[in-house]
């Protein structure tokens, strides 16, 4: 596909010589977010004599084609500066950040349309908001989170917070993730139908599980309810602790959950132009 950029995508035949494009796949729909002002982009197909041959163009309307965030990978991060508005990675200029004073490594933030006030466009009122915080929200009908990565607190100024946005099913994935390699450090021994099992063969066990599930395991109390808790005889699955207390591992896992921090997108803290941009307010 070619707007000025390129990328390459599977095409899906339909027919003899005839092939569609997905344009509401999360690899076409970032590509299509990354344009900034393209309203038509050619298809080219490479034939097996190494020729190529282009569509005509494809004319589309960006905000009929395309909803919520157009990021790929499930997550993205940005930086913004206290006291401005960063514009939200892959919302196309529809959804903003807004961050008061910097301090005490809390800050008050908000988002929202362009140009929203207290009573018009928003997503996320003002909130007083930690390292760690995970803030949920809805923008055209999706789910997604965003979490305080860093606030960054200067005494002559330059101040800055760097947050990370996910797709929600990615971000409850990550916290799946983070639970699993939290067991299997715990170095406890699990209790099992009358076995013995060591913390790392049942982080393993509950991977497949997990891999293994349908309906797919969609957040951390599913995958304790649905995984963690009891073994496929019904039988609830214990846990020994350090102080040899023996207790189900549905309540320990709980607890452990509420201890990790909230996931976070590996990346710079200094998010480029073409990802986030910031103005004043």
């Amino acid at each position: 596909m070619r707007a000025g950029p390129a990328t390459d995508v599977v095409l899906t035949k339909v027919d003899q010589g005839e092939y569609q494009v997905n344009l509401d796949s999360e690899q076409v729909r970032a590509f299509l977010f990354s344009l900034v002002s393209a309203t038509e982009f050619h298809i080219y197909a490479e034939m097996n004599d190494g020729s190529a041959v282009a569509s005509i163009g494809v004319r589309y309307d960006l905000k009929a084609t395309l909803r919520g965030l157009g990021f790929s990978g499930g997550h993205a991060m940005m930086t913004v500066a206290q006291y401005t508005v960063g514009e939200v990675p892959g919302s196309r200029g529809r959804l903003y950040v807004r961050l008061g004073d910097i301090t005490a490594n809390q800050v008050l933030l908000s988002m929202g349309g362009p140009g929203y006030s207290p009573c018009n466009d928003v997503i996320i009122h003002t909130s007083s908001v930690r390292v760690g915080d995970a803030l949920p929200f809805r923008f055209d009908d999706e789910e997604y989170v965003l979490v305080v990565s860093r606030l960054r607190n200067f005494s002559l100024g330059g101040d800055y917070g760097v947050f990370s946005i996910f797709a929600r099913n990615a971000w409850e994935s990550e916290k799946i993730d983070q639970l699993l390699n939290a067991i299997e450090a715990s170095g406890l021994t699990v209790l099992r139908n009358g076995e013995k099992l060591t913390a790392a063969i049942f982080a393993g066990q509950l991977r497949e599980k997990v891999k293994m599930s349908d309906p797919k395991i969609a957040s951390v109390d599913e995958f304790i309810e649905r995984a963690g808790a009891n073994s496929s005889m019904g039988r609830p699955y214990r846990v020994e602790q350090w102080d040899g207390q023996v207790v189900e591992t549905a309540e320990w896992l709980r607890g452990l959950a509420s201890t990790l921090n909230a996931p976070d997108h590996k990346g710079t803290e200094r998010a480029t132009p073409a990802t986030t941009t910031v103005r004043p307010e």
